[in-house]
């Protein structure tokens, strides 16, 4: 039994004498799954290990694998919600569990590998990254903001007019300061998907971010 609130993971193996299989599963205790309205994905994970969202006492914790935002198709762990038009997503990054990891939020055009899409993700190694995608499936342009530690509020903004998308920052909710903005993702879809996401820029390991003022508009 578990009489410590947390989230566990438990992996079963099997084996003969030629072959051994295993998988792994997630229990919590003391939290929940995501809400219904909200979708989540792994993408890429490794075949012995997974992502997954949990929300709890107004907390999202996202844990992801994988080998990150770094080439022409993405391998992280999402939580996103579909939003038709102009619209924004807002979150306070209280923690991450890893220096090379990377979380954040994100608007994506479906949740498609190598879709349009942007992340504004924070990595403690090395800085607030700006990520573009503005073509399917090709490598993206990133911007990165050093010298800024956690916990960090970010945000993305789309105006579905020009679909230009703007990402900044705040140390407290209020002041806000852009790390910059799109070209026009023309052919982002009318209903795009705006989250959270963590990745830990390897195959070998998992990564967990924890948000908390978590805001979608509209």
């Amino acid at each position: 039994t578990f009489s410590t609130p947390g989230t566990y993971i438990m992996r079963i193996s099997a084996t003969d004498t030629q072959f051994t299989v295993s998988d792994q599963f997630t229990i919590v205790v003391g939290s929940s799954p995501v809400a219904s309205n909200w979708l989540t994905q792994d993408m890429t994970p490794s075949s012995a290990r997974r992502g997954q969202s949990l929300e709890t006492n107004g907390m999202a914790t996202v844990t992801g694998t994988g080998a990150g935002y770094a080439s022409s198709s993405d391998s992280a762990h999402v939580m996103a919600r579909p939003i038709i038009g102009n619209g924004s997503v807002v979150a306070r990054l209280t923690s991450l569990s890893s220096s090379t990891a990377l979380s954040g939020v994100t608007i994506r055009d479906s949740l498609a590998r190598g879709c349009k899409r942007v992340v504004l993700g924070y990595v403690p190694g090395s800085g607030l990254q700006f990520r573009t995608r503005s073509t399917n499936g090709i490598t993206d342009a990133v911007t990165t903001t050093t010298g800024l530690t956690l916990p960090l509020w970010l945000k993305l903004e789309r105006d579905s007019a020009t679909n230009f998308i703007t990402g900044s920052y705040s140390t407290n909710g209020t002041t806000w300061t852009s790390v910059g903005t799109t070209a026009a993702l023309t052919l982002l879809n009318t209903e795009a998907h705006y989250g959270l996401t963590t990745t830990s820029n390897s195959t070998a390991s998992t990564a967990t971010g924890v948000f908390d003022n978590v805001a979608l508009t509209p």
